[in-house]
């Protein structure tokens, strides 16, 4: 008896420990300049340290040792590996039982491709809150929601003045369901407006879909104010509201 009251305590213990809001370690992952830009911009500042996965993949089964884990772009070396996709049961109770306890998980532009290859979600789309992520047709112009202004005073970023963030091709989140639209992209299409920016709850924690990434925007040589309005969503979506 007492070997097992031994183990079901350490058992706990660990668990206690792997806490997600307890960490102060964020899992970044993507190309090297994408990493690079949100782990200076973003995670340096805020006194969080990083492990980044370049070229490899963020298994599934490793992310409650991760207060967050984001996909900065798409990282095409890392593409395909089963352990890191959420599309088998296992996976998709895994990464639930990880946002129940508190965690985050941010996609930026195509880095969502490193999840769900296939552009459709299937049984993760419970998890982002939406059903796949086609091209954006013509897009125009961003918009911010008045959720998306909320949540931002919420967690102390002010909104920002300009939204040039549409780079080149732009995934939209397409079939929302249980997330809250953020952003919308403005166009021509008889669809318009398209889902720029989302962001769904489950249990305690939160996954977000960003269109943009900080390496498109600085590559691109987008103005600081864009820059910097489009870090305050990533700031934003590591605070607990």
């Amino acid at each position: 008896m007492m070997t097992r009251a031994f183990f079901l305590l350490t058992a706990l213990a660990l668990g206690a420990q792997a806490s997600p809001p307890d960490s102060k370690i964020v899992a970044v992952a993507g190309p090297t300049h994408a990493v690079s830009e949100v782990t200076t911009r973003i995670l340096a500042p805020a006194g969080l340290t990083t492990e980044n996965y370049i070229g490899i993949p963020i298994p599934v089964a490793d992310y409650p040792k991760y207060r967050a884990v984001i996909f900065a772009e798409r990282d095409e070396p890392a593409l395909n590996e089963p352990g890191a996709i959420w599309t088998t049961p296992e996976a998709v109770e895994q990464v639930r039982a990880y946002l129940r306890a508190g965690g985050i998980v941010i996609f930026c532009n195509y880095g969502i491709s490193n999840v769900f290859p296939q552009r459709e979600l299937g049984l993760g789309a419970e998890l982002a809150g939406f059903a796949s992520y086609p091209d954006a047709v013509d897009p125009r112009t961003i918009s911010l929601t008045s959720d998306c202004a909320k949540w931002l005073r919420q967690a102390r970023q002010s909104v920002p003045d300009t939204f040039d963030w549409i780079v080149g091709s732009c995934p939209i989140a397409k079939g929302v369901s249980s997330a809250v639209e953020l952003a919308v992209v403005l166009t021509n299409s008889p669809e318009s407006p398209q889902a720029f920016a989302t962001k769904n709850e489950v249990g305690d924690g939160r996954v977000y879909f960003f269109a943009a990434s900080l390496n498109r925007l600085v590559r691109e040589r987008r103005g600081s104010d864009s820059i910097d309005g489009f870090g305050t969503l990533l700031r934003a979506a590591l605070q607990s509201p």
